[in-house]
């Protein structure tokens, strides 16, 4: 008798998950949307819904006043407002335009934060150098100082990634970390500021003449960040959809395999497209510090203004003009969040936790622009109807 029990707990057939799933979902399949002009549609309905969202529940959660209110004042409802956005999207574009390089190619430049540092420490060190020089020429090797220097940051990376197939990922990430470390080393050392206090890291103020124009439009001041983003935009749109450049980037993004076949020399594309994805994030990095209320190089430059560059790059599709756009929205969002302290929300949910929740929302809207469910069709529901279902047997050794 105990022989017999034995054996028909040993005998007991088990349902996979995998079949159970299958059963339930049987007549429908997840599909690979292969054209979707709209894919702007989805991931912008995205990102006013998850905005809406957190607005309400920000609203319940506060005592009293109107977040609603306060939020269209910081934004689009005031002048000032107006002017606060474009002055946090301006860094967005650049940095955001760095990384939509490298997707074109299908590479990810996650080290644009640390290209963005030492882009504005070339930038900073030419300051102090030729202090004694005018604003246009000064300003000019600034901006050859900070390029250079956010390409030459991106070096070791694209090289390790075109001869060596290490992940530019990888790379690219470390090197973030050092470029802090050497940001630190300069601020406490030979750029010392003896008036910086705290854990901010700061040198002096740079030369008044390196001090980038505002620009007013109907009484609003744009920083000129803003017009470097937009004619950079362009330029990129005209380059990469108009030139053979272009037209070797695209096929090497689709395929590497298909670019050598055909003919297009993969590596040195991919090191070109790198280091002019780190060159315009040193870009950034002076035009920020040059052209933003920081005249200085701090650590204060960014608060994760690379790492934001990428997601908004991600969120434009990898469009250049649409990264500008992008930028102004995620700008717009910044802003919000901030404004809501003076209604007692603190900054990490004002602040991130607005951005991470709508930058959440924004993923599964990026989702759905690229794959739909759909029902299966009548011949494949009744072909997998007979499949017979998996199971497991359990002996001794089964471990549940």
């Amino acid at each position: 008798m105990p022989e017999k029990m034995a054996s028909s707990k040993q005998d007991k057939p088990i349902l996979r998950l995998k079949d159970l799933a299958d059963r339930n979902f049987r007549g429908w399949k997840i599909e690979l949307r292969t054209d979707n002009p709209r894919r702007w549609l989805y991931r912008l309905s995205a990102i006013l819904l998850g905005g809406v969202i957190a607005l309400i529940a920000i609203q319940l959660s506060i005592g009293e006043g109107n977040a609603f209110e306060r939020i269209l004042k910081a934004t689009i409802g005031s002048r000032k407002g107006i002017e606060n956005v474009l002055e946090l999207a301006a860094p967005l574009m650049a940095t955001g335009l760095a990384a939509a390089i490298a997707i074109k190619l299908g590479a990810w430049n996650v080290g644009v934060e640390g290209q963005f540092f030492m882009g504005a420490w070339a930038a900073a060190g030419i300051a102090f150098a030729l202090d004694g020089l005018s604003g246009p020429p000064l300003l000019i090797l600034m901006f050859v100082g900070a390029i250079g220097a956010g390409a030459i940051w991106m070096l070791i990376p694209a090289l390790a990634r075109a001869y060596l197939n290490i992940s530019e990922i990888l790379t690219t990430l470390m090197l973030n970390f050092v470029a802090m470390a050497f940001l630190a080393y300069w601020a406490t050392g030979p750029w010392r500021d003896p008036r910086s206090q705290g854990a901010v890291l700061a040198t002096p103020k740079l030369p008044e003449q390196t001090r980038l124009p505002v620009i007013s439009i109907a009484g609003v001041e744009i920083r000129f960040g803003i017009v470097i983003g937009l004619v950079l935009a362009v330029l990129l749109t005209a380059i990469f959809r108009k030139s053979v450049f272009g037209y070797m980037v695209a096929t090497v993004g689709a395929s590497e395999r298909v670019g050598a076949y055909a003919g297009i020399k993969v590596r040195r594309l991919l090191v070109t497209v790198l280091l002019a994805s780190g060159a315009t994030a040193g870009l950034a990095g002076v035009t920020h510090m040059t052209g933003g209320a920081i005249n200085r190089y701090s650590t204060s430059l960014s608060s994760n203004t690379g790492y934001t560059g990428i997601a908004v790059a991600v969120l434009a599709g990898g469009s250049f003009l649409g990264t500008t756009a992008m930028a102004v929205i995620i700008g717009a969002i910044i802003a919000a969040g901030n404004s809501l302290r003076i209604l007692g929300v603190g900054s990490e949910l004002g602040r991130f936790g607005l951005t991470g929740f709508i930058l959440l929302v924004a993923a599964v809207g990026e989702g759905l622009s690229h794959y739909r469910l759909v029902r299966r069709e009548p011949r494949e529901v009744a072909g997998s109807a007979h499949t017979p279902l998996s199971v497991i047997t359990l002996t001794e050794d089964t471990n549940i």
